[in-house]
């Protein structure tokens, strides 16, 4: 015979005592002590019924509350519910990652596998709306072997209507290419690069382009805009260039994570590695311009740390800095592009520098002024 608790039995048996004390189990939470006998049973005998609270969402595991998150859908609220959710569900890069592949990666071919398994093959697709999020353009910034199983990014807002509508489409014999993209893209006629320009969130941060190491051996540049380059292109590297110099110069951390020259140029070679068309330099003089002026007319408090002259205190030697630098841009940016060393807007800037030597210079690398800036 059993006994649910000590002293009871679980069925009636004839030689045992009959017990005059019922003994009640409730489930849930008790506000009231069911161990002090007092509290059980009221004065006349009655039992007393303890005050049931039901178990709310707060009560779950914290792993419970992350499959909850999870398959909350995009843009989810459940972390701003109060403080303990808020403590809970922090942005671990367990959960970040979890979170990405739940809401943001999609197979636009599983519901072609309900249908014929045999002929199923995968596709996996990047909403771009993940690229939006600046936590989560950091996160795949730190960790970029996340899209070696991504196959496209597109703007995909209903994933399971893509899914129903590329299975119908190939029950109707209308899609034989599984591999074939969610949404087409034109590539450019010589280069064969995507004629899509990167999101506006790429740019909305200018220090990713500088996320490279050069510090040991070749240098290793940024990985995540080298693979989302399989899926967009810098359609102006000028303007991109430009972008980033002046973030290079005006707004580039001084104390943490100094950068200097090298990482500007190193930053260049990566844009117009990403740009739609295989050039290894500039077609127009205004990147050429942006840089001469930062370094010479709107000079920045820490411009000595950026172009390495900080242990320089002879004005001739922070001189010749700059003007090895200058010719090290044109070497590398303008070679024999003697139309853009002539261009009046370089001139003029010339001209403000009030640095004859630097005019000197742009002359022996065969920038001639025009007749409206000699005159």
């Amino acid at each position: 015979m059993g006994y649910v608790t000590s002293g009871y039995a679980t069925r009636p048996h004839k030689r045992a005592r009959k017990v005059v004390r019922k003994v009640y189990y409730e489930h849930g939470k008790s506000s009231v002590d069911v161990n002090n006998d007092n509290t059980r049973i009221a004065g006349d005998g009655r039992p007393l019924r303890a005050k049931i609270r039901r178990l709310q969402l707060e009560d779950l595991d914290q792993d419970v509350l992350e499959r909850i998150f999870l398959f909350s859908g995009r843009n989810s609220a459940l972390a701003m519910v109060n403080q303990r959710f808020y403590h809970l569900l922090r942005p671990t890069p367990y959960l970040i990652h979890s979170y990405l592949r739940q809401n943001y990666i999609c197979d636009i071919n599983a519901a072609i596998m309900r249908e014929c398994e045999r002929s199923y093959q995968s596709r996996y697709v990047l909403a771009e709306a993940a690229l939006d999020n600046s936590m989560f353009l950091q996160f795949l910034d730190e960790n970029p072997h996340i899209l070696d199983v991504v196959d496209e990014v597109a703007p995909l807002e209903d994933p399971e209507q893509v899914q129903e509508s590329r299975s119908q489409a190939f029950i109707d014999n209308t899609l034989q290419d599984l591999s074939s993209p969610c949404c087409e893209v034109e590539v450019h006629l010589v280069s064969g690069k995507p004629l899509k320009d990167f999101p506006a969130s790429i740019y909305r941060r200018p220090a990713i382009f500088f996320h490279n190491d050069i510090e040991s051996g070749p240098v290793i540049y940024n990985q995540l805009l080298l693979r989302l380059h399989a899926f967009y292109a810098i359609q102006h590297s000028s303007w991109a260039t430009e972008m980033v110099m002046q973030w290079f110069f005006e707004e580039s951390p001084d104390r943490f994570h100094p950068l200097n020259i090298n990482h500007l140029f190193c930053a260049i070679n990566l844009i117009l590695h990403i740009s739609v068309e295989n050039n290894r330099g500039f077609m127009d003089v205004h990147p050429l311009v942006q840089l001469i002026d930062h370094m010479y007319i709107s000079l920045t408090s820490h411009l000595s740390q950026l172009l390495l002259c900080e242990r320089l205190e002879d004005p001739v030697l922070i001189s010749d800095r700059k003007g090895k630098i200058i010719v090290k841009f044109i070497n590398k940016f303008y070679r024999n592009n003697l139309r853009a060393l002539s261009e009046d807007a370089l001139w003029r800037t010339l001209h403000r520098t009030k640095n004859p030597k630097l005019l000197e210079t742009i002359t022996k690398l065969g920038g001639k002024p025009s007749f409206n800036i000699m005159k």
